[in-house]
């Protein structure tokens, strides 16, 4: 509900959901209306590219293809990350020598794991603007501001 929520809140915003959170919860993001990111991936049944819902940040080839794309916006310094937590998380942030990239033992990496799906999403992003109420009437003040006193 949390989710859908804020998602309206913003304009009805592109929610970008890992898949392993659970169907449940994107079966009731859909059932309210909330727009999810959709990722063209190949049908192992079918063999052909077809649109599913959110991230699937278990696939070891998407995974790391979103991690690479984050780290490349990082190197060539298209994102400023203001957070100095965030930047903590960066710096125990390895690879594995199974080549799985995640968070240094005893460490979290769940805001660069957002990160990447943050950028992934960039290119959907529409600038927010909060809504104006639209009224023909003027204001009760309108007629006599000039003859208000400042104090």
């Amino acid at each position: 509900g949390h989710t859908a929520r804020l998602s309206m809140y913003y304009g009805k915003a592109i929610v970008g959901i890992e898949q392993n959170c659970g169907i449940d919860q994107i079966r009731h993001l859909r059932n309210v209306g909330i727009p999810i990111h959709k990722r063209r991936a190949l049908s192992a049944r079918t063999n052909q590219t077809v649109e599913m819902d959110g991230f699937r940040m278990g696939d070891k080839q998407e995974r790391n293809a979103l991690i690479e794309g984050w780290a490349a916006a990082i190197r060539t310094r298209e994102v400023d990350i203001p957070c100095l937590h965030f930047i903590g998380e960066l710096f125990t942030f390895i690879t594995r020598v199974s080549g799985r990239a995640e968070a240094a033992q005893g460490h979290h990496d769940d805001d660069v794991l957002c990160g990447c799906i943050a950028w992934e999403l960039m290119p959907n992003a529409t600038e927010y603007r909060a809504d104006r109420l639209r009224t023909d009437e003027n204001p009760p003040d309108h007629a006599g501001w000039r003859m208000t006193k400042i104090l």
